[in-house]
Formats: C-alpha cells, sequence, structure tokens
C-alpha cells in the first residue's frame, strides 16, 4: 500500500507543460511499465535530451530512472538518489553529443564536455519497459596538448 502512494504522490508532482502553455499531470516512466521498442526508444532520447542537453539532471533522473538502478561507475554509488548528489555537484560544461543510438532495449550516448580539459564519454544505459535501469560508462579526461587530431 505505502508502494502504490508514493507513486500517486510521484506523478502528482511531474507536471508536464504543453506547448498551449497549459499544465497537464503525466505518469512517469518508473517504475517500468510495458514498452515496445519505438516507445522505449522516444523515452530514452527524452532522457538524453534533459538530461545532456537540458541539464535538468534531478527531472531528467526523477523522470526516467528507476529508483533502485545499477550504477556500474565505481565513483557514484547504487539508485537514483545517488546518480542525482553525484552529478548535481558538478559544475555546468559545454556538451556536444557526439554519436546517439538505441538498440535491443538499451540506449547509447557518445559525447564530449569541454571546460579546462576535454572529456570524451560514453554512456550505456539498459531498459526495462518504459524505466532505464541500469547504466555503465567509458570516461577519458584528454588535455588541450593530448588531443589527437581523429574526430570522435
Amino acid at each position: 500500500m505505502k508502494f502504490l502512494l508514493y507513486i500517486g504522490a510521484l506523478t502528482a508532482t511531474l507536471p508536464h507543460v504543453s506547448g498551449s502553455g497549459s499544465t497537464q499531470t503525466v505518469v512517469p516512466a518508473c517504475p517500468p511499465q510495458p514498452a515496445t521498442p519505438l516507445e522505449q526508444e522516444k523515452i530514452f532520447n527524452a532522457f538524453v535530451n534533459e538530461f545532456n542537453v537540458q541539464k535538468s539532471i534531478p527531472e531528467a533522473f526523477n523522470n526516467y530512472i528507476w529508483v533502485d538502478y545499477i550504477q556500474h561507475n565505481p565513483s557514484v554509488g547504487q539508485g537514483r538518489d545517488a546518480a542525482i548528489a553525484a552529478l548535481s555537484g558538478r559544475p555546468r560544461v559545454n556538451t556536444t553529443i557526439v554519436h546517439q543510438a538505441f538498440i535491443n532495449n538499451t540506449g547509447f550516448v557518445h559525447h564530449c564536455e569541454s571546460s579546462t580539459l576535454l572529456i570524451k564519454i560514453m554512456d550505456a544505459y539498459r531498459m526495462n519497459g518504459s524505466c532505464i535501469v541500469e547504466h555503465w560508462d567509458v570516461i577519458a579526461n584528454l588535455t588541450l596538448g593530448e588531443i589527437d587530431p581523429t574526430p570522435l
């Protein structure tokens, strides 16, 4: 019963503003619900936009990441709340998405972050139905003098 009350409270707090300026309540992607491969791809693309482009970290994770999601980055704790805490403390940087793909319930984002260092990152996210439930990444930190002349 407590779980059902939590879901109701969560859906009630996630307004979606449409282009007409009206507000309507939407159901979040999590907990996982059945989703077709096309629906999963749309959900994944919405997550990437909200997280990587708009930099809305808490909103992106609360909307699309399962509360107990599995994190394979040893610098970040397990679960959605640990990821929000770790990522929210980072300074805002310019992000360029180089490649993005979705296949077999897994989304991939290859992106580059630039500040004083150039950081190349490949993130992989596994989905269960409508919800992202697992994450892996590969991160390469480069100084500007170490940049390989070949493109990302």
